[in-house]
């Protein structure tokens, strides 16, 4: 299926190419759309920035005319405004019988900035070719989109570079065979700037904050403990997207041996690959108008060689579960299971590979009524194995296992309804509570309303937690969000978060300590994994932080990943 659509990309290149001077005596029509420019501050004047560089840098007498601004916008005008960029930007295309469009969007982050672009042929339902910049400073905005105008003219529309007056030259691109094609952009968790400054110690008072440095995990993260400071690292924030990324995960779902990135929004699941230079989108499948998706995650449970996507989902009503299973059969993504009624949670073992959790949801029951269960394949579905805890606990969305307390015992963690964490024994006996919450999320169950004339009744669903050994010692620690707003979480009708971290816990014999935590973020956190999402032989914390939210089901929010590196045994 991938294949094809490459080999429909370069038959369309090779086909401009082929043709004699004749057919070539029009110029190609392209039309630079508006980036979206997400920032804390007001970059406003970039976006025109952008258009014009990009115009001046395409642009080629007799062989690529770039559409000029009015024509633009008067498209965008009396175009439908759909909540979906791409699908605005071929119709946009269409109105101005152009040949390509391009649009993207600028993220300015801190010192962190990236620059991303995707380009879509008109004429076509080919995914868009995406291309993918990520630099240290505005002052390197001019000579990174010189690079990515460079790649747009060599790489689709077989044009030599052309140098526009800024010293900037395009990096020659080495031949890439076989597997090459499916690593990350480029090193960049190890070479960008890293959030917090080194020191060389740690003092730990008994009074008062104390004082942070950077951890060996990684220098974007600040530690309490004393541990040595090692090299510098920090992290990558990925492109923002025009909706909501309810969920994260990674792993082979198409059995070509290399890993994919798998994010959900309530409405679809985006199958994302990470490419030298550029971000490739493998599939984006649409949902069943039947079904909003809450939570993802993927690992090969039936056996079978292929990683299943588990997709937690709610019906439009958000007062009943609509489950579903989906994997690759060789050809296309099928659904394996539907309609299913439970609520899914999928961990990776060291040594136990893909765990899946599962919490079945009764009609007009509470999201943590029912036992949580290790589930298993068998007869064509999955279905319960042993009880890992009892009902009226927790919700299986915010649990995980793992070597927490002991080296050679499974203990469970978990968050309440209130986002207190909660850790159990491994015989279910709980062993320790914190008075901190964690986690938070806006997205939540209805239930019934209590009494005749109430609304329903907002349940809110924990976020994910991640337990994994990220020293190598045997012990785990647990990877948790501490999502902060101006609202009691306990106003049980609303909540509202603006500022977030993640943090490391270790059980320190009485409680879990914190061991490092990321800086303050804006926004919120909705969920984390630690995987090798970019394929270069090491792990990544990978988070989703939302900054704007938008409408539950018709969003028009703000989302992207935040990749660190880690620095771990591994």
């Amino acid at each position: 299926m991938k294949k094809r659509g490459v080999l429909a990309l370069f038959l369309t290149i090779l086909s401009f190419i082929a043709m004699p001077p004749t057919c070539l005596a029009e110029a190609l029509k392209v039309a630079v759309l508006p980036f979206a420019v997400y920032a804390d501050q007001d970059y406003g004047f970039l976006q025109r920035g952008i258009m014009e560089m990009l115009t001046s840098r395409l642009s080629t007498p007799g062989k690529v005319r770039v559409m000029d601004f009015a024509q633009v916008e008067q498209a965008l005008a009396v175009t439908e405004r759909k909540s979906d960029p791409d699908g605005r930007a071929i119709e946009v295309g269409r109105a101005l019988s152009a040949d390509y469009t391009i649009h993207g969007s600028l993220t300015v982050l801190g010192d962190s900035v990236s620059l991303d672009a995707k380009l879509h042929t008109v004429s076509d339902n080919q995914p868009a070719t995406t291309f993918y910049k990520h630099f240290k400073g505005l002052d390197e905005v001019i000579p990174q989109i010189n690079l990515m105008a460079a790649d747009i003219n060599a790489k689709v529309l077989g044009m030599a570079y052309r140098d526009a007056g800024t010293a900037a030259t395009a990096p020659s691109m080495p031949t890439q065979t076989g597997p090459d094609k499916h690593l990350h952009p480029e090193k960049m968790l190890k070479a960008e700037l890293p959030v917090v400054p080194k020191s060389s110690s740690v003092a730990v008072h008994s009074m008062g904050a104390p004082d942070l440095r950077v951890s060996p995990v990684n220098p974007a993260f600040q530690t309490i403990q004393g541990m040595p400071a090692d090299n510098p690292i920090g992290f990558w924030p990925g492109p923002s997207e025009a909706y909501l990324i309810n969920g994260v995960d990674v792993g082979d779902v198409d059995s070509d041996g290399f890993l994919e990135t798998v994010t959900i929004s309530p409405k679809a699941v985006y199958i994302h690959r990470y490419a030298r230079e550029r971000r490739q989108l493998v599939i984006k499948i649409e949902n069943d108008p039947h079904r909003r998706n809450i939570g993802v995650g993927v690992g090969d449970i039936n056996g079978n060689g292929v990683a299943e996507i588990f997709i937690s989902a709610l019906t439009p009503t958000l007062d009943r579960l609509n489950s579903v299973v989906i994997e690759f059969n060789g050809d296309e993504f099928i659904t394996i299971a539907d309609r299913v009624s439970y609520f899914f949670n999928l961990m990776h073992h060291p040594l136990r590979g893909s765990v899946l959790l599962g919490q079945q949801q009764a009609d007009n029951q509470s999201v943590h009524s029912a036992p949580i269960f290790k589930m298993t394949w068998k007869k064509a579905e999955y279905l319960p194995e042993h009880q890992i805890l009892p009902g009226r606990r927790v919700n299986v969305l915010g649990v995980s296992t793992g070597a927490i307390i002991d080296k050679n015992a499974e203990a469970v963690v978990a968050l309440d309804r209130l986002d207190h964490l909660l850790l159990f024994h491994p015989d279910g006996r709980r062993a320790w509570q914190s008075s901190d919450t964690y986690g938070g999320t806006p997205l939540y169950f209805s239930l019934p309303p209590i009494a005749a004339g109430e609304t329903d009744t907002k349940v809110f669903l924990p976020m994910r937690t991640r337990a994994v050994d990220l020293d190598g010692n045997g012990q785990f620690e647990v990877l948790a969000a501490c999502n902060r707003g101006s609202i009691d979480r306990r106003m049980m009708q609303r909540r509202h978060f603006n500022k977030s971290h993640i943090e490391a816990l270790v059980w320190d014999g009485r409680q879990m300590a914190t061991a490092w935590k990321t800086r303050e973020f804006t926004g919120r956190m909705q969920d984390l994994a630690v995987a090798d999402f970019d394929n270069d032989g090491t792990l990544e914390l990978l988070v989703v932080q939302v900054t704007k939210e938008g409408a539950f089901i018709f969003a028009e929010a703000e989302s992207n990943l935040l990749a660190f590196d880690l620095n771990i045994g591994q």
